[in-house]
């Protein structure tokens, strides 16, 4: 059907279509010639949208109540409206609902900070559990939660798990402590949720997004420094470069453009040149920040302070092979955007490093050391060789398509 669609669909719409969807992913205006780059192929301000084709897409990756929420805010202040009336009425429905789902996992989120609260468990929210939190979405009917993402220090992983298990959070997996030495979160479920609208806690003892194979530090986090501990929130520079690396991240697998929505929309709220450098720094993320501002900035029409740009070198124009991977066309232009595995790796390589950094990323993978896979199989017989060949088997299988990832949490 896609296909279908797909060939019926006419290049002007398209590339219409696409310019109206950057504008509401990026929260911008539209370009008057209707396309943001010149391999947009845009083809004038009379050209006019696909709205069945932008009711799909935005639907397809949770992005329908964001465009509503919009249309209801530019209504309110007396701005230019972006979306027909029959397109706002369908996309309607889309906000309500994801409003309502963001309200019982927000509360969620609160009941599960309450609970390590009490037991004297410091934890953070991040990502769109902070992000609606802290009123950067000021509609909650803009931001569909999946999930609410919780953050706490490697040394509390363990009795934060208890706390919330006693309270009657459910684990999707048994508790090991080994865990916490190969991977960085663990996944519940509130007790008494609705039928039919999970809420689900991702907690976390590391944000360290960057490498393939997560390994987690015992170290504190760098999203604590300069967080709001009171309000469970990061600082608006921390947030920045992990939604920046969690973005790339998912780049090389699916188009994850509610975060590119999220970066949008914090890019404002980053105040503190100094400190954006520091937490990139500290993440070991300068390249990847760099990347993300000078796509947000010269692709997808973002308002970058120029202190962030000259700070990390972005004031210079996109690279070809940023403009290739992240320009508006290939991200809003079709659906559902998806890669080979060969083809996301290589795409990240390109992207963030080149071949060298590709190498040592695949020696990360292919030989993990001795005590990550102890912590990854604490119950492998046959000792450490048992213990790669049974990793080696997993990752052959997800190699070509016929396994997940052993890298991948929550598999049982």
């Amino acid at each position: 059907c896609n296909r279908g669609h797909e060939a019926m669909t006419r290049p002007d719409n398209r590339a219409a279509s696409v310019e109206l969807i950057r504008a509401i992913v990026t929260d911008t205006e539209p370009t008057p010639e209707g396309g943001g780059t010149p391999e947009d192929g845009a083809s004038g301000p009379a050209a006019l949208v696909d709205e069945r084709y932008i009711e799909r897409f935005l639907a397809h990756y949770g992005l329908a109540g964001l465009a509503a929420a919009r249309q209801k805010r530019d209504r309110r202040i007396g701005a230019p409206l972006l979306l027909s009336p029959e397109l706002e009425a369908a996309l309607e429905p889309y906000r309500v609902r994801t409003a309502l789902e963001t309200g019982l996992r927000m509360e969620a989120a609160e009941r599960c900070r309450a609970v390590l609260a009490d037991d004297g468990v410091r934890s953070l929210l991040f990502k769109g559990g902070a992000l609606v939190r802290d009123g950067v979405y000021a509609d909650p009917g803009a931001r569909l939660l999946e999930d609410v993402d919780v953050l706490v220090r490697p040394s509390d992983a363990e009795a934060a798990v208890l706390a919330l298990g006693r309270a009657g959070f459910r684990a999707w997996t048994p508790w090991e402590s080994t865990r916490r030495q190969w991977l960085s979160a663990f996944t519940l479920d509130t007790p008494d949720a609705i039928a039919g609208i999970p809420c689900t806690i991702d907690l976390h003892w590391s944000t360290r997004y960057g490498a393939l194979r997560l390994a987690t530090a015992e170290d504190e986090d760098p999203l604590w420094d300069g967080a709001d501990i009171a309000s469970g929130v990061p600082s608006p520079e921390g947030h920045f470069v992990l939604l920046a690396e969690h973005f790339l991240k998912h780049l090389r697998v699916l188009a994850h453009l509610r975060g590119l929505a999220d970066l949008a929309r914090l890019a404002p709220r980053v105040t503190s040149a100094e400190a954006l450098l520091h937490h990139a720094r500290a993440r070991g993320a300068e390249a990847r920040v760099r990347l993300v501002v000078r796509a947000l900035g010269d692709l997808h029409g973002v308002r970058i302070p120029s202190a962030v740009t000259e700070a990390f070198g972005a004031d210079a124009g996109a690279a070809a092979a940023e403009r290739r991977y992240l320009s508006p066309h290939r991200l809003y232009g079709a659906f559902p955007l998806r890669t080979s595995r060969a083809g996301g790796l290589l795409m990240r390589w390109r992207l963030e490093g080149g071949v060298r950094n590709g190498w040592r990323e695949i020696m990360q993978v292919l030989a993990p050391p001795a005590p990550w896979l102890q912590a990854r199989y604490p119950h492998m017989p046959g000792g450490s060789a048992g213990r790669r060949l049974r990793y080696a088997v997993a990752l052959a299988a997800w190699t070509v398509g016929a396994g997940r990832s052993p890298l991948s949490p929550n598999q049982d």
